[in-house]
């Protein structure tokens, strides 16, 4: 919004509006004005005022809070690669104002009373649990491979906003080094919800930093009228990296209409190409119910007990970034309560182990930039490739089979054209000299680099992705709708075994805020075909739809993006209006991750 439209609005307000009167001139016999040249001049004085007064309590220049000028895209490690080697003498710690700091500039303090009074309101993470998070200490040397690192583990908290790590060399001894670890949290209480009547709405509260020790703590009530319970509840416990380990925990507890679950989980990722050892253990119980006429009826009951275990190698030294990995995985799945079941039918109930093994060989690096899914914080982008070969053994009360897939995922940078990243991976089962329960997938991402517009930001985005499933013996299918298909259009037929969906967006970044709250608007369109996998799409048989999104994010809050959208779809499904408006709250879509994981059997997505 520009502050000639703001001035002009003002202008015509206190005019037409009658606050001001002609003034007569002074008395005093000199330097005379007219009536109409009196009320022009105060008039602009006032306006000038009153614009300063309502602009700025408002609307907040945080041109100095962006990152700081330079390109584009910048090497995670490029920073600390001048004091390779040097001891690390001292770590200290220091945290700047979530609302008003920057971690790229220490000695922003905010000015209003509100983002003064938020701060003191907010319980600050402790400095252990940074510590508890930092992959050096007091005598390592410097790896810059390392510390960058930390700086994108720190990032990833869900409690933190961005995170910094600044080197300051000793004049007298250039051998040792103190590094000055500053981060900024986020504001972590937040509410959200949605609501389809008065008789039907949910409701969430959750703290993702309480006590300043990084627990997380979920409260969804659902509420249902008629429902047994009519009042539900949805709630989740979380842990991160418990003393240090890099192991999370999760308590999760549900009872709602539809299912009442109850599950306890532990898991250590493969972080870094560091990372000799990761695996985990679940445990959940689920029972799922339905309601004819009203009356809720258990459909079946699930108990799930998963487990894996991984050891990662580097090749090529201590700071080489390509690993070989190899990960096993035993998942056993029993239905205590369930439907009839035969050898033919009722696929999804069958009680069954599950043996998998899986080999990554990995390259991974990351680069840094700013504005792609978020508004404004560093946001950390993977270099390389992963090439996986997944094998395994399905043990059923009926049959066994094995199992197989492949996959190949990457990105890079393309010099002065953005980033490009892909994905191709393939699975299925393999039974008496056939392949069944198949699926084939592939997907492309590509944004151009950051436009500048003057004050404001611009890049163009590219999605598609590609899904087909062969041989589906358990009968399940695909929907055109899914995070990355035909937005907003939903209905029960569009449905088949294969899925073809591509969508353009052109983003642009307003450099102001409101009251905090960042803006971006989105233009896009989508285009996709769903139907069975017999047959090569063709235009004449897919479905699209263009429209814009207004996104709305205060990136001092846990709170996520909120969308308020509008679609018009140039073809649609009987029944289904051609227009539609969309209101919701999501998350930015992720960057596909490329180290080592959990081994997992393809899913028809």
């Amino acid at each position: 919004m520009s502050k000639t439209l703001i001035h002009s609005f003002i202008f015509m307000l206190v005019i037409y509006g009658g606050l001001l009167s002609p003034l007569s001139a002074g008395t005093d016999g000199h330097n005379h004005q007219t009536s109409d040249e009196s009320a022009d001049t105060t008039g602009r004085a006032l306006t000038d005022d009153i614009y300063d007064l309502l602009y700025h309590a408002v609307f907040i220049d945080t041109s100095k809070y962006h990152l700081p000028e330079r390109k584009d895209f910048f090497k995670s490690e490029e920073y600390f690669v001048p004091f390779s080697g040097r001891s690390i003498s001292s770590v200290r710690f220091l945290q700047v104002p979530t609302f008003g700091g920057s971690v790229y500039d220490t000695t922003l303090y905010p000015s209003s009373d509100i983002a003064k009074f938020a701060n003191s309101a907010h319980s600050s993470t402790r400095n252990s649990i940074i510590n508890n998070n930092l992959l050096f200490s007091v005598n390592d040397t410097i790896s810059p491979y390392q510390i960058s690192d930390t700086e994108r583990l720190l990032r990833n908290l869900p409690f933190l906003r961005d995170a910094r790590i600044y080197v300051k060399p000793f004049s007298i001894d250039t051998t040792e080094v103190q590094l000055t670890v500053v981060t900024q949290d986020i504001f972590p209480i937040g509410i959200g919800g949605s609501a389809k009547s008065a008789n039907e709405f949910n409701l969430d509260i959750y703290d993702r930093n309480m006590f300043g020790m990084g627990y997380e703590f979920n409260n969804g009530l659902r509420f249902r009228s008629g429902a047994t319970p009519e009042m539900g509840y949805d709630g989740k416990f979380y842990i991160n990296n418990l003393r240090g380990s890099f192991i999370s925990g999760t308590i999760q507890y549900t009872n709602v209409p539809e299912n009442k679950t109850i599950g306890l989980s532990f898991d250590k990722a493969f972080l870094t190409p560091q990372t000799r050892y990761a695996g985990g253990f679940s445990f959940g119980r689920t029972a799922f119910y339905y309601f004819p006429e009203d009356e809720r009826e258990m459909l079946y009951r699930q108990n799930t007990t998963d487990v894996w275990f991984g050891r990662s190698f580097q090749i090529g030294g201590k700071e080489s970034r390509r690993n070989i990995t190899f990960a096993f995985r035993y998942t056993d799945i029993r239905y205590p309560y369930r439907p009839s079941v035969k050898p033919d039918s009722n696929f999804a109930f069958h009680n069954q182990d599950i043996i998998l093994g899986a080999m990554y060989y990995s390259k991974i690096n990351y680069t840094t930039s700013n504005l792609i899914r978020g508004f404004g914080r560093t946001e950390d982008i993977p270099l390389g490739y992963r090439f996986d070969l997944t094998t395994g053994y399905s043990n059923t009360e009926f049959e066994n089979r094995q199992y197989g897939g492949i996959g190949l995922s990457g990105g890079l940078l393309l010099d002065h054209l953005g980033y490009l990243s892909g994905t191709v991976n393939f699975g299925a089962y393999y039974d008496g000299g056939r392949f069944e329960n198949g699926v084939g997938y592939a997907s492309l991402y590509y944004f151009t680099p950051l436009i500048h517009l003057s004050e404001y930001r611009f890049r163009q985005f590219f999605y598609s992705d590609y899904s087909i499933g062969f041989n589906r013996i358990d009968e399940t299918q695909i929907k055109l709708e899914n995070p990355t298909g035909i937005r907003w259009l939903s209905d029960e037929s569009l449905t088949g075994n294969q899925r073809l969906s591509v969508k353009f967006e052109s983003v642009l970044f307003s450099p102001w805020n409101l009251i905090g709250f960042r803006f971006a608007l989105v233009g896009f369109f989508d285009t996709g075909y769903i139907g069975p996998n017999d047959k090569i799409p063709d235009l004449g048989d897919m479905y699209s739809s263009l429209g814009f999104t207004f996104r709305l994010r205060n990136v001092n809050l846990v709170i996520n993006t909120l969308e308020i959208g509008f679609a018009y779809y140039t073809r649609t499904p009987d029944g289904v209006n051609p227009v539609a408006f969309h209101f919701s709250t999501s998350e930015p879509r992720a960057f596909t991750a490329l180290q080592g994981r959990k081994p997992s059997v393809l899913n028809f997505r």
